[in-house]
Formats: C-alpha cells, sequence, structure tokens
C-alpha cells in the first residue's frame, strides 16, 4: 500500500492518500447533510413558534367572540323575558277590557229590555226612528236588528 500509483503537483499518490481523500469528502458530505438536517429542524421550529403565536391570537379572537355570543344570549334571554312579561300583561289587559264590554253590552241590553218592557204614556211622543234604528243596531242581539218594526 506504500507504492505511488502516481504523481500530482510533485507529489505521489498512493492508496492510503486516495482512501483519506475519500473519507474527507465523505465526512464533507455528511457534515453538509447533518447541518442542512440541523438547519431544516431549526426552521421547523421556527415555524411551528409562528403557527403557536397565530393560535393565540386565533384563541383570543374567539374567546372575544365567545364571550360577545354569551353576552348577546344573555341579552337575548331578558328581551325573552320582557317580552313574555308585556305579553301577559297585554292578555291581563284585553281580558280585562272583555270583561268591562261585556258588562257594559249586558248593562245596556237590561236598559234597553226595561225601556222596551215599559209601555208608553199616553203623553209621551214617539221615539224617532233614526234613534230606535241606531239603538237596535247597537245593543240588539237578535236577527231583526235595525228593523223598525219592533218598535211602535
Amino acid at each position: 500500500m506504500g507504492d505511488v500509483l502516481f504523481k500530482v503537483f510533485g507529489f505521489g499518490v498512493t492508496w492510503k492518500t486516495l482512501l483519506r481523500v475519500g473519507i474527507g469528502i465523505a465526512a464533507a458530505v455528511v457534515l453538509y447533510l447533518a447541518f442542512d438536517a440541523v438547519r431544516d429542524h431549526f426552521k421547523h421550529i421556527d415555524d411551528l413558534e409562528q403557527q403557536n403565536e397565530q393560535l393565540k391570537t386565533t384563541i383570543a379572537r374567539v374567546e372575544g367572540q365567545r364571550d360577545q355570543a354569551i353576552e348577546t344570549n344573555r341579552q337575548n334571554q331578558q328581551t325573552q323575558k320582557t317580552n313574555d312579561e308585556i305579553r301577559a300583561n297585554n292578555q291581563e289587559i284585553a281580558a280585562a277590557e272583555r270583561a268591562a264590554a261585556t258588562a257594559r253590552t249586558q248593562t245596556y241590553q237590561e236598559i234597553r229590555d226595561a225601556i222596551n218592557s215599559t209601555p208608553p204614556p199616553a203623553t209621551a211622543q214617539p221615539v224617532a226612528p233614526v234613534i230606535r234604528d241606531t239603538l237596535d243596531r247597537l245593543w240588539s242581539t237578535d236577527a231583526a236588528a235595525g228593523s223598525s218594526a219592533r218598535r211602535p
């Protein structure tokens, strides 16, 4: 192995020299690949850190939206409760108005019936047909409402 195979620039090249040069080149390639792998690893770490920051920003935005949705939901529930109370109050008022209208109608019907059942005095003037028809139309419950044939 010590024999010179050829000469380059005045130096003798042996198998041992070629082996050392090959090992050096292989070591350089391995170091380059190792450096490239380490560089890729650090780039991956930087990318993960950027993604982490973006996720933190996204989380903050989503939490803000969640808080707004919760507040909106609370307000909607309060509005619904208020609307239900208003609806209940309106129904109570409408029921009271219906009862009052029914009572008024009943009172007016009793008054009309009392007036109709009392014979007119001999000196009384006849009721004008317009007034009689109006009273019959407004407070009458029978099919002959508005008919002038009912009254004398």
